[in-house]
């Protein structure tokens, strides 16, 4: 620099500066819908889907009934309404569960066998309100 040259500084007050920009919502922005929670009602309805082969057969027994052969094929889906417990047995590795339309896991299921309580199912609909 030369001792010629003027240096200006810029001072900017408050009233100046650019207002931030505040837009409103937007009515075609939509929130997350919130998940609703399943009720628990007098009947569990539970889904059993083949998904890796033909079920031929599975073993359910639905409360105090007795256990009984089902045979479900492949890509198919056989509900099943049960009040206190519903126990699957034999070729768990082939099927998906769905209990109130959703996806129930299965875990892991030492001796090849699924036991669904009504107590399981309350906590699984808790866990699923509290997502």
């Amino acid at each position: 620099f030369s001792g010629s040259d003027n240096i200006v500084e810029s001072v900017e007050s408050v009233e100046d500066r650019p207002q931030e920009l505040v837009l409103p919502a937007d009515p075609e922005i939509v929130s997350a819908p919130e998940v609703q929670t399943p009720e628990l009602g007098e009947m569990i309805e539970i889904g059993v889907f083949a998904k890796g082969g033909n079920l031929r057969p599975i073993r359910i027994r639905v409360d105090r009934d007795l256990r009984r052969p089902y045979w479900i094929d492949r890509d198919s889906i056989r509900t099943f309404e049960f009040k206190d417990q519903i126990v699957i047995e034999e070729n768990i590795d082939l099927i998906a569960l769905s209990v109130g339309g959703f996806d129930y896991p299965l875990g892991l299921n030492p001796g090849n066998r699924v036991i669904i309580s009504r107590d399981k199912v309350k906590s699984f609909y808790e866990s699923i309100a509290s997502r």
